[in-house]
């Protein structure tokens, strides 16, 4: 992944950061929403987005007036009563570039490497990489061709909505980021 510096951005890398969650984990609170140290959630883990990708857009299905300052591109789900984010990432469309790095918005501690190290992984025939550290699958921290989202509206038209699932239909490695849990560390308190 090319260095970033003074705003200049990855061309070939759209970034989506999924907050259009119910938040029933933390009472129905909108998650990137919370104050963490002053701002909100979701300043944080743009911060760690913004230099991996060219365009950052937010998938959120309520408090769009908030979210909009720090986005290019804001959607919502297609489907009704939150179904999950893979929904959030169907939402998203068509993309122009030929990646997409997508995050949770209450993952604030991203590494500001995510994408690079997840690309470094990719070989031609991989369709998707997704993090690992220390013994867990962080399935939402993943970087995904163009040509796997086509496959997300008829997995969900069939009633499934496993992100695991989904992507064992795809050509998907797992990129290792031992000691570093901290990074996929998500903020699920009030």
């Amino acid at each position: 992944m090319e260095r970033t510096e003074f705003g200049q951005h990855r061309t070939d890398i759209t970034g989506l950061i999924l907050a259009g969650g119910r938040g029933s984990r933390m009472g129905g609170v909108d998650k990137g929403l919370v104050d963490i140290d002053g701002r909100p959630l979701i300043a944080a883990t743009i911060e760690r987005l913004r230099p991996q990708a060219s365009t950052i857009v937010i998938s959120c299905n309520r408090n769009a007036e908030h979210y909009r300052p720090y986005a290019d591109r804001l959607v919502t789900d297609l489907r009704a009563d939150f179904q999950g984010p893979l929904a959030g990432i169907e939402a998203l469309g068509e993309i122009n570039t030929p990646l997409l790095l997508v995050t949770p918005c209450d993952t604030p501690n991203i590494p500001s490497n995510l994408g690079a190290r997840l690309l470094a992984a990719m070989t031609p025939a991989t369709d998707a990489v997704y993090a690992q550290s220390d013994g867990r699958q962080h399935y939402l921290c993943l970087l995904l061709r163009q040509r796997a989202l086509p496959t997300l509206s008829p997995y969900l038209d069939s009633g499934q909505r496993s992100v695991r699932h989904w992507l064992q239909t795809l050509n998907t490695e797992a990129v290792s980021f031992a000691n570093e849990a901290h990074a996929f560390t998500n903020v699920n308190y009030r």
